[in-house]
């Protein structure tokens, strides 16, 4: 997942929409296979900070994963 929010993820060009991800998640589910997500603490940096916790609280929330992994990064320009 890395991020929630579809401004954070275009921003670090990730070239995935979260409706693809909210898509894969379902299936993944409905397989029976045990859904993992990675998110990326502090991507999109000070700038995106908000939005990033936000949409991504969002997209968890709506979401059946068993587990749950959290990567903190921490950008050299942080006041971007």
């Amino acid at each position: 997942v890395e991020s929630g929010s579809q401004e954070v993820l275009d921003y670090v060009n990730k070239r995935v929409e979260v409706g693809q991800m909210h898509k894969a998640a379902t299936i993944s589910c409905l397989a029976e296979i045990d859904l993992s997500l990675m998110v990326m603490l502090g991507l999109g940096g000070m700038k995106y900070r908000e939005v990033h916790a936000e949409k991504t609280a969002d997209f968890l929330d709506n979401t059946d994963s068993r587990f749950i992994t959290f990567m903190g990064i921490n950008p050299r320009n942080y006041r971007d």
